[in-house]
């Protein structure tokens, strides 16, 4: 009766030996450590306990194995008009990815995405000048005479709102709707494919063990950055059947977690008072050295465009007070 229950249809063996196992599995580790970037081809999130894999990363690995991709779009919704959702337009992508070799279908998996989310739901609403129409609006100090101003350095105009302008404090700011939603109807379709790829290539490629999918669209200032990461470097030794570990433990880089939140904080000032950072999305590949340079030419661009915005306001309050004086003489 034993014998009768021996299975011999070689479909329910292993695909592969032990000996292409191993191999296989160690040039996956030496490929992940010589032509695996971080900040490109994984992000480091701080306080997590693996790195997660970004697109470029996944389109590397699909190379390495000789897989291609395929996508299928499994549900969509597109409501222009927001008839269906409350009169506010909404849009459903949800894809599959689908990796093969050859006529051989290796692994699948979906991704979705939806203009319900956050960051593409909501904006930041400023103050726009009722004269030229910039979002140049600042507010003026007290000692100046308080008020409204439309700053020119962030291309204003220079006019000035007294303190409880209706056509200044009467229009909404901080998170409003998404007036341009319809605008980013692409950007959900790339996204769920996105998502659906690394989801594929992680259980293709088994991945698993070196990255996560968990946060693969983190915010860019947060991707690379807090955190010094080597991806595992289990070998196994094909003489004894051993597996040796080589690779050191991920530790957290403090000073690097302290000149990053340094930066990301003198960014959204310098934002504020409409000065551009160039290659703002790119920091995460700075150096040390080279992040606090940029950091201290930053700051002194701040201090100068406050300081000739006081300036600005001075000598208005000092115009308007001589004027003053001209008309009490006349």
């Amino acid at each position: 009766m034993t014998q009768e229950l021996i299975v011999t249809d070689q479909s329910y063996m292993p695909a592969m030996n032990i000996q292409q196992a191993v191999a296989r599995y160690n040039t996956l580790v030496e490929f992940v450590h010589t032509a695996m970037r971080a900040g490109v081809d994984f992000g480091v999130i701080p306080n997590t306990s693996k790195p997660t894999l970004l697109k470029p990363g996944a389109e590397k690995l699909t190379t390495l194995f000789g897989l291609t991709t395929r996508f299928q779009i499994v549900e969509k919704t597109e409501d222009w008009t927001g008839a269906d959702h409350g009169d506010e337009p909404f849009f459903y992508y949800w894809y599959r990815c689908q990796l093969w070799r050859g006529e051989r279908l290796i692994a699948e998996a979906d991704g979705s995405c939806n203009s319900r989310e956050g960051k593409y739901r909501w904006r930041e609403a400023k103050r726009t000048c009722p004269q030229c129409g910039q979002a140049a609006i600042i507010k003026g100090k007290e000692e100046y005479g308080g008020g409204w101003l439309c700053f020119k350095k962030q291309g204003g105009c220079g006019a000035k709102f007294q303190n409880g302008d209706a056509a200044i404090e009467g229009q909404p700011t901080g998170k409003t709707a998404n007036p341009d939603i319809a605008d980013q109807v692409n950007t959900f379709q790339k996204m769920a494919q996105k998502r659906a790829l690394i989801a594929a290539v992680l259980i293709g490629v088994n991945a698993s063990e070196f990255f996560t999918q968990d946060a693969e669209d983190m915010p860019p200032h947060l991707i690379g950055n807090g955190a010094t990461y080597t991806p595992p470097a289990q070998t196994v030794d094909t003489a004894t059947g051993e597996i040796v570990d080589t690779a050191p433990k991920p530790t957290t880089n403090q000073r690097r977690a302290a000149i990053l939140e340094r930066f990301t904080a003198l960014k959204q000032e310098a934002e504020q008072l409409g000065i551009v950072v160039p290659n703002a999305g790119a920091v995460a590949r700075y150096e040390d050295d080279e992040l606090i340079q940029a950091g201290k030419k930053l700051r002194a661009r701040i201090d100068e465009v406050k300081r000739d915005a006081e300036a600005l306001q001075a000598n208005t309050d000092m115009q308007a007070e001589y004027d003053a004086i001209e008309g009490t003489q006349a």
